[in-house]
């Protein structure tokens, strides 16, 4: 068995000895005294000497094997993973590059895994990766329907496809800021004699990516009472709005009253068959 230093190695003229100029020998650790270039040259020969404290020695041609090196993704910081932000106004996502050793190398880019790789596609040639359809934020087709897509890339050399090198790419998609396509109000009447500041409605803005925002813009007198209404008996439970801003109010004079949310004109009322104690379920 051999124990750490006991031993001296070194480089040594004979048999096999070609390329011994090419490397050293330091601590019995070899190492090389060049860049080697697999294109150029993919095996090297050496003659090494081997002697114990002793002063017995042997002598043994070897042979270096040089071995091709693959592309490196270099695109979105490079590494195992990535990250891609982009909005909703286009397909491409982003170029994937890599980087070889050799000037003349042609790369081959592909799909290769991801949860969502079905949705995109990617030029063979030039790594450029886009959805194969815009993406909907309103309606993701993620795997998790959160906007986050998962496609793993691949970069790998024509002539050697083994060496090759992967990327999962992590795709978030945002809502682009589009500007507003229309304004609506809920309620365009109002009461003849109200007072100054009475609200007439709320004003709403219609964004294109499919969602109603209420506006900024409000008008006068919000915050300020527009209307009462009287029941028949007390009223010992929250009111209820509906979605289109009808409120619901029930009393201890046995009845549910529905009442317009920008009037307080009652729309219709309910018995019932004793006091109402909780608020309307809508």
């Amino acid at each position: 068995y051999l124990i750490e230093f006991d031993y001296i190695t070194s480089l040594v003229s004979g048999e096999g000895d070609t390329d011994n100029a090419l490397f050293t020998i330091e601590t019995n650790q070899l190492k090389t005294a060049a860049t080697f270039n697999f294109e150029e040259k993919s095996e090297y020969a050496i003659r090494v000497k081997g002697t114990d404290l002793g002063g017995q020695s042997v002598e043994k041609s070897l042979t270096i094997a040089v071995t091709n090196s693959g592309p490196v993704i270099v695109t979105n910081g490079g590494g195992d993973t990535a990250l891609v932000k982009m909005d909703i106004s286009n397909t491409a996502v982003t170029t994937v590059t890599a980087a070889t050793g050799d000037e003349g190398d042609v790369l081959a880019y592909g799909i290769t895994g991801g949860a969502d790789q079905a949705l995109f596609a990617i030029d063979v040639s030039t790594g450029a990766l886009n959805f194969i359809n815009t993406p909907n934020f309103t309606d993701p087709a993620d795997a998790d329907a959160d906007n986050n897509y998962y496609v793993e890339v691949t970069a790998s050399l024509v002539s050697a496809p083994t060496l090759k090198d992967a990327q999962m790419i992590k795709v978030v998609v945002t809502g682009q800021n589009l500007a507003p396509t229309d304004v609506t109000l809920d309620h365009a009447t109002i009461a003849e004699n109200r007072v100054e500041g009475t609200v007439v409605g709320n004003l709403f803005l219609v964004d294109p990516d499919g969602e109603v925002e209420e506006s900024g813009i409000t008008t006068e007198g919000l915050g300020e009472k527009i209307w009462e209404f009287e029941t028949d008996g007390v009223v010992n439970s929250s009111p209820a709005v509906g979605a289109n801003g009808t409120v619901y109010v029930g009393s201890h004079g046995n009845k549910v009253y529905a009442l317009h949310g920008a009037t307080g004109v009652k729309l219709w009322e309910f018995q019932t068959k004793g006091l109402v104690f909780s608020s309307p379920a809508v």
